[in-house]
């Protein structure tokens, strides 16, 4: 042979031609096939697993974690040699949709950063803001997406707290639904299917009574209560008006940008009531400590930040924008990054680093909305679990691949097309593969 150089062979995965005739390699996969992630370092906060195994996608669902899983006729593999494998990024605070974005690729740009489940916490979301998402994520979603409801958007309906109550526990009468809150009944039946509700003092700032009203209702409601923290007397009068109801204080970090004793007045909040929680912005927690086209905040906060984390007086951390949008407080690309800073500095080990977007905002969700699913179904590398993963390369702080529900809808920053769809609705009670009505145009079913 004229040229010696060797050249390995392909995986035995590529169609071609032999003999005058079709090779598909896929013809045949058994229907039971398997997908296994081998021998890449798995990190579970949820078993406290940080071990070197290999995992195995079946359903959707994790099936098997073992040290080592065979791999049959059929099944596909990926080798992890050298890369981390945790559970897909939970943001409870993630902008999807709810901000004006144009041409911006929100959903995409949230899977190649590893996210796999998000939370919209839109200033202005109407009753209408489920239905919108759901038409949408219908359509083909890559991700997990939920959505809580503006307060204002709760407060400003012709009906009583009782009322209100009853119609997000889906027990109000219909016609008194159509007569006191909206008149469409898209509204009318997927409203209720929302996870929470949002004060945002950046756009709308509460009086007194309806800061009462908000946390009052979201209580009686089971739905996660998240105030907008940037001021922090404001934050002091949420917690006193919620009286004793549950406040989770979005990005308590930013109250940084006002000095350091405002941020210790919120994380006194947080250490000395039980019912106040909160949550950091992963950009806040940067070297850089924010972003030069959004928020700086200083050095001495942003250990304040670390203390807490240390400390365990927060456990959560959230995102909140996505990268090409206007900016709040955060950037979606820096979840990842300020996960392993944190391991680097040795303020959090592995475990607890990664529990930050995964197990710790499930168990917050299925404390504040009485349903264990969000525990059992999110936030961790369980068997029987969702496959919701990330795997990360830690040496250059990248998410490598992004599977959702078992299907890889992101690989090394590029979307996998055939990802949309993998996604579903995420509703208090449970995710929903399809709202519905995104189909009502296209099919009307008999059921």
């Amino acid at each position: 042979m004229r040229f010696k150089q060797p050249i390995g062979q392909l995986p035995n995965v590529v169609a071609h031609v032999r003999n005058m005739e079709l090779i598909d390699p896929f013809k045949d996969i058994p229907e039971n096939a398997k997908l296994v992630i081998k021998q890449g370092r798995v990190i579970d906060p949820l078993s406290k697993t940080d071990k070197i195994m290999d995992l195995a996608i079946q359903g959707g669902k994790i099936s098997s974690v073992r040290e080592s899983i065979e791999v049959a006729r059929g099944d596909a593999y990926i080798d992890a040699e050298g890369l981390m494998v945790v559970p897909g990024l939970f943001d409870i605070h993630l902008h999807l949709y709810d901000i004006l974005t144009f041409d911006i690729p929100i959903m995409e740009e949230a899977v190649v950063h590893g996210v796999t489940t998000g939370l919209t916490p839109g200033a202005a979301n109407s009753l209408r803001s489920p239905s919108f998402l759901g038409s949408e994520l219908d359509r083909g979603s890559l991700m997990n997406m939920g959505v809580y409801l503006g307060a204002l958007g709760v407060l400003g309906q012709n009906a009583s707290d009782k009322e209100l109550i009853a119609f997000m526990r889906g027990e109000l009468d219909e016609n008194i639904g159509l007569q006191k809150i909206s008149r469409s009944r898209f509204t009318l039946k997927t409203a209720p299917l929302a996870i929470g509700i949002k004060d945002h003092a950046a756009h709308f700032i509460l009086s007194e009574e309806n800061m009462r009203r908000a946390a009052y209702i979201a209580a009686e409601s089971k739905l996660l209560f998240m105030s907008h923290t940037q001021c922090s007397s404001y934050a002091e009068e949420i917690v006193r008006w919620a009286e004793g109801h549950s406040v989770h204080l979005g990005h308590s970090d930013a109250t940084g940008t006002a000095g350091e004793d405002a941020y210790k007045t919120v994380l006194g909040l947080i250490r000395n009531n039980e019912n106040v929680t909160g949550e950091l912005t992963t950009t806040l927690l940067r070297r850089s400590r924010g972003d030069r086209d959004g928020i700086v905040i200083s050095e001495a906060c942003r250990e304040l930040s670390l203390n807490a984390l240390k400390e365990g007086v927060i456990d959560i951390l959230v995102s909140d924008t996505p990268s090409h949008s206007v900016k709040g407080f955060g950037d979606v690309k820096d979840s990842v990054p300020a996960i392993l800073d944190l391991i680097e500095l040795g303020v959090l080990d592995p475990i607890r680093a990664f529990a930050t977007m995964s197990t710790n905002p499930a168990r917050l969700m299925a404390k504040v909305t009485g349903q264990d699913w969000w525990v059992n179904e999110l936030g961790s590398l369980a068997e029987g679990s969702r496959a919701d993963i990330a795997v990360i390369n830690p040496l250059e702080k990248e998410v490598v691949y992004t599977f959702v529900n078992g299907e890889m809808v992101a690989f090394e920053g590029r979307i996998i097309k055939k990802g949309y769809g993998a996604g579903g609705y995420v509703t208090r009670f449970g995710i929903l593969p399809c709202m519905g009505v995104g189909e009502v145009t296209r099919i009307k079913r008999a059921l």
